[in-house]
C-alpha cells in the first residue's frame, strides 16, 4: 500500500520542502523545520514493521495476505485479476509464486479460479483481527474528521503527482 507511493512522494516532498511556511528562520538555535516527507517515510516504516511482523507470525508475507484479502472478499476469484489487483505489492511473476506458496499451506485452493480452504478462512480471520487491534492502536487519539481530512490531503498530492501520467 505505501511502498513505492508513498517513498516517492516523501522524497519528492522532502527535496522541495513542502511545508506551508516560507518564512522559515533556522538560524539562532532553532532547529530546521521537519518536512512532510519525513512524517510519511517514518509512519509508512514503522507500519511496514509492525504489519511484518504480525504477519511473519503467522506465517505470511504482507504479499500472501495481500493475495488471501483478495480471495476473501472476492470468491472463485480469476487469477489473472487476482495478479492485477495485487500488481502494488510484486510483480507478476512473484505473485504467482505466492499464490503456489498458498496452495502449498493449503490456505487456497483451485487454479484458473481461486477461493480460501477451510484453514486459509481461519487464517484470514485470526490475521484479520490482528490488523484490527493495530489499526485501533495507530489511530488512538485521531478522530474520524482528521483521520478523513489526512486522506483527502494525501489523495490530492498524490493526484498532483499523477496528473501526466
Amino acid at each position: 500500500m505505501f511502498r513505492n507511493s508513498v517513498y516517492g512522494l516523501a522524497a519528492l516532498i522532502a527535496i522541495i520542502g513542502l511545508t506551508g511556511n516560507k518564512n522559515q528562520n533556522t538560524e539562532q538555535n532553532q532547529k530546521p523545520p521537519v518536512h512532510i516527507g519525513y512524517y510519511l517515510k517514518t509512519l509508512d516504516n514503522l507500519l511496514t514493521e509492525h504489519i511484518d511482523r504480525m504477519h511473519a507470525a503467522n506465517g505470511l508475507t504482507r504479499a500472501e495476505w495481500q493475495i488471501l484479502n483478495s480471495i476473501y472478499c472476492t470468491p472463485n476469484i480469476d487469477t489473472a485479476i487476482l495478479v492485477d489487483i495485487v500488481k502494488e505489492f510484486t510483480d507478476i511473476v512473484t505473485a504467482h509464486k505466492l499464490i503456489s506458496n498458498l496452495i502449498k499451506k493449503e490456505l487456497v485452493t483451485g487454479h484458473k479460479f481461486l477461493k480460501l480452504t477451510g484453514k486459509g478462512r481461519k487464517c484470514y480471520n485470526m490475521v484479520f483481527e490482528m490488523q484490527k487491534a493495530f489499526r485501533r492502536r495507530v489511530a488512538k487519539g485521531i478522530s474520524q474528521s482528521e483521520y478523513e481530512q489526512v486522506i483527502r490531503t494525501l489523495d490530492k498530492m498524490i493526484k498532483n503527482l499523477t496528473v501526466d501520467k
